[in-house]
């Protein structure tokens, strides 16, 4: 049976995430690779109906976790390996919802928490093909609304409190102290995709944007990122266009490259760091110098051995 690790937060020493296992699966597994008395699995999360991340947010006050885990986009072709969110010959399976359920696990997840099943539209109160999910340190809850051209900034409640125009967001991720704002934006079928630092919410200026080329209309990959406060300096973990992993500073007003990790990383894990199945999503420990890969291809490549997905970051 095939175990594929989809979504990674890293939390109080905990990972948790989502799991393709023919059905989507919460789990959750301690940083030092222990079991959390629970166990590993939680809740059974639904059908998988599409190919491509779910995704998940936890609340800082730890009361919440929230997940879409409707699957936004197919492949319009396996053969162009291609993430698109509007498919030709296969049936469009995005749900346009959001949900959340208790993070202590006792309640299953619900109906939808924002958003209305098979309903996209681009009022206040839906959604259009969905992607990340993120929280801020005021528990405000980060949307990227991809379908709409727009990242929706949603209260606890589930109140729309700002919306902020971004062409194709795939990933928006705030800054816990300096509250500027990280939006990965990927308008495929482009050759490029893009990484914007706003300076706030409330100040939702442009301050610093790199480009990703790609040779082709198509990219192996969905690009990812995670923010990384950890160090001194304010860094960003990205999955590039070819797959391969890099890292970023947050230098206020540019975003400059730090380093190239994938032949590094080819020697560790003696394969791909990142490709087609991995998804390449990326998870930083806010507590420890840590960043955590997923690895998707059933659990352990060939080659690759038992090595732990895990990066010192220093």
């Amino acid at each position: 049976e095939s175990i594929y690790p989809n979504s990674l937060t890293v939390t109080d020493g905990v990972i948790s995430g989502i799991l393709w296992q023919n059905k989507l699966r919460f789990f959750k597994i301690r940083t030092d690779g222990s079991m959390p008395a629970e166990g590993f699995y939680g809740q059974d999360l639904g059908p998988i109906d599409g190919i491509g991340p779910s995704w998940q947010a936890v609340s800082p006050d730890r009361k919440w976790i929230y997940l879409n885990i409707s699957a936004t986009r197919n492949r319009e072709f396996h053969r162009q390996n291609a993430w698109l969110y509007k498919v030709v010959n296969r049936k469009d399976v995005a749900g346009h919802t959001i949900h959340r359920m208790p993070f202590d696990l006792s309640k299953p997840v619900g109906a939808p928490f924002l958003g209305e099943k098979d309903k996209p539209g681009n009022d206040a109160k839906h959604l259009s093909f969905p992607e990340a999910v993120t929280c801020d340190a005021k528990g405000q809850l980060y949307v990227a609304d991809k379908g709409n051209d727009r990242v929706q900034v949603f209260s606890a409640e589930g109140g729309l409190v700002k919306s902020l125009p971004v062409e194709a967001p795939v990933q928006a991720v705030a800054h816990p102290k300096t509250d500027a704002i990280y939006v990965l934006s990927h308008p495929g079928p482009k050759k490029l995709f893009k990484l914007i630092k706003f300076r706030g919410l409330n100040d939702p200026k442009v301050e610093a944007e790199v480009e990703f080329k790609t040779e082709t209309d198509v990219i192996p990959i969905l690009p990812t990122f995670c923010l990384d406060t950890w160090g001194k300096e304010d860094t960003l973990w990205i999955t590039a266009p070819r797959g391969n992993v890099q890292l970023y500073v947050d230098k206020g007003k540019k975003i400059e490259l730090k380093r190239d990790l994938q032949e590094d990383l080819k020697k560790d894990w003696k394969g791909e760091a990142v490709n087609e199945f991995s998804l390449g999503v990326l998870a930083a420990d806010p507590c420890h110098p840590y960043l955590y890969v997923n690895d998707a291809r059933t659990g352990a490549p060939p080659g690759r051995g038992n090595t732990s997905p895990r990066i010192h970051t220093e």
